[in-house]
């Protein structure tokens, strides 16, 4: 059995606090199915509710919370989609399970990464984006030229369709908020006609004094029994009310006056996605890429992000999203631990001298210079060639603190299609377990850093100084107490890299 890391509640329900990260065993992979490996993931209102055992899950779902994220497929099972193979970097939606290392998802709903977007935007989209077209089109049915309110007008799901509003030519657009900040957030950041604050206002009647008395087309609703008289009051003759929650309350007062439903002839709608089946939320998985990718691609919509924090704070992060005081999207982002773990051979098989010399408590000047020189060969070998292994070193903070190195972080991304690669060399301590590692992903099948090398020297003759010059590098380091652990490729989120180890 294969484990991984995921979040967990104690005691199966409760508060943020309960929350930790455990390790559970990891999916497999399906029908039409793919094996992700998770490297971000949105946070949602619905998290909160599940958390705390107030949310029906669908049965299909598997415990773990989340429902949106971003990563690499590592696998595929046989019946998947035909447009996706393993490496390709991808975001979707799934029932449950985001809170992970890994995800098994169906292929139906995933989308390709595009290149504008980084994974930790691609995380907050499917599940906010989804639901507003959802609720707009499917649902809404709306048509260009009408009017509409969004109620929660900083949620992430209201952002999401304010801007699919403003694109797609609403006559006005309004909103509503808890504060004055949010409601300037909103007309003056994401284009809103009007806001208005409902703790302070009577947002119905000021709507209507915006539309000279005749309300609003469409009314997007999260808020349910306590806005219900005031959607009415706010709804034009033939409105179309689009109910996705209740937060504050499910029971009408018996006092609720029914009349203008009655004649206004408004259409009163409850909706959710989380239940759909799959054939219906791969329609509307279709729908953002063909209506909304284009436009985050050429800058048109913006993926709000409010905050990124490590996974490991994830009880600090459900505490956040309970404030109520975000603008955006809470975005998770999982660390590399899983690559630092030996393999099952290397379980069996010592890694390490049997009679290591001892661990030295300072490094010489000699390895400082060594390690300058390791530095600024990988940069000269990225800006070269298109093709190149590129070698991360990678230590604890412990080993970090007795050989006195700052972190050596070495990142590649791809700047054009001729394949050429930047290397960006970046220094950060970090106050968790281990660094994070990043490693470059030339060659899927590569499996070690000699190997590499060699093909590099034998295609490549102008990088021969260069490779002469790190493997000079690499010598003195060792000479000054580090070395290849056994030459152990180790991959990380799609990248690879070779790990040292104090002699």
């Amino acid at each position: 059995m294969v484990n991984m890391r995921a979040v967990d509640i104690k005691d199966g329900k409760g508060p943020a606090t309960s929350l930790f990260i455990n390790e559970i065993e990891r999916p497999k992979p399906t029908a039409a199915q793919a094996l992700i490996r998770v490297k971000a993931f949105g946070l949602n209102r619905m998290d909160l509710l599940q958390r705390e055992g107030n949310y029906p899950v669908p049965p299909q779902a598997p415990k773990t919370l989340g429902v949106e994220f971003s990563g690499i497929i590592e696998e595929l099972a046989s019946e998947s989609e035909s447009g996706f193979k393993k490496g390709d970097a991808v975001f979707g939606l799934a029932y449950g399970g985001a809170y992970a290392e890994y995800i098994v998802v169906s292929t139906h709903m995933l989308v390709h990464k595009p290149d504008e977007l980084s994974f930790e935007e691609c995380a907050g989209i499917p599940e906010t984006w989804i639901t507003a077209l959802q609720a707009m089109y499917m649902v809404a049915d709306y048509k260009p030229n009408q009017s509409i309110l969004w109620h929660a007008g900083a949620s992430n799901v209201s952002i999401a369709g304010i801007q699919l509003s403003k694109a797609d030519s609403a006559s006005k657009i309004f909103a509503t908020t808890r504060s004055d900040e949010k409601n300037k957030f909103v007309v003056e950041k994401l284009g809103a006609t009007a806001a208005f604050n409902s703790e302070t206002q009577d947002w119905a009647e000021e709507l209507l004094k915006a539309t000279d008395g005749k309300g609003v087309d469409v009314i997007v609703d999260f808020m349910g029994a306590g806005f219900f008289a005031s959607n009415l009051k706010a709804a034009a003759r033939d409105a179309h009310i689009v109910t996705l929650a209740a937060l504050t309350g499910m029971k009408l007062p018996a006092e609720t006056d029914m009349g203008a439903f009655l004649f206004k002839r408004v259409r009163l709608e409850g909706s959710t996605l989380r239940a759909r089946d799959e054939k219906y939320q791969g329609k509307l998985r279709d729908q953002l890429v063909e209506h909304a990718l284009p436009k985050f691609k050429d800058g048109t919509f913006k993926a709000y992000v409010e905050k990124v924090m490590d996974w490991e704070k994830i009880v600090e992060a459900h505490q956040l999203m309970e404030s109520n005081k975000t603008k955006g999207k809470i975005i998770m982002t999982i660390n590399c631990m899983e690559a630092l773990k030996p393999t099952p051979e290397e379980t069996t098989k010592p890694t390490l001298d049997p009679n290591p010399d001892p661990a030295p408590k300072s490094i010489s000047e000699e390895a400082k210079e060594a390690n300058d020189q390791f530095d600024r060969s990988i940069k000269e070998l990225g800006e070269k060639t298109s093709d190149v292994l590129s070698v991360l070193l990678s230590q604890s903070k412990k080993q970090i603190k007795e050989v006195g190195l700052k972190d050596i972080v070495t990142r590649s991304s791809e700047a054009d299609s001729s394949r050429q690669w930047e290397i960006q060399i970046k220094h950060r301590e970090q106050d968790i377990q281990c660094t994070i590692e990043t490693f470059l992903r030339l060659h899927e099948d590569i499996a070690r850093w000699n190997s590499e090398k060699m093909q590099a020297l034998a295609s490549i003759k102008e990088l021969e100084p260069l490779v002469e010059t790190l493997a000079k590098s690499v010598s003195k380091m060792e000479e000054a107490g580090l070395r290849p652990r056994s030459g152990r490729m180790v991959s990380c989120n799609s990248h690879m890299g070779l790990e040292f180890e104090t002699l």
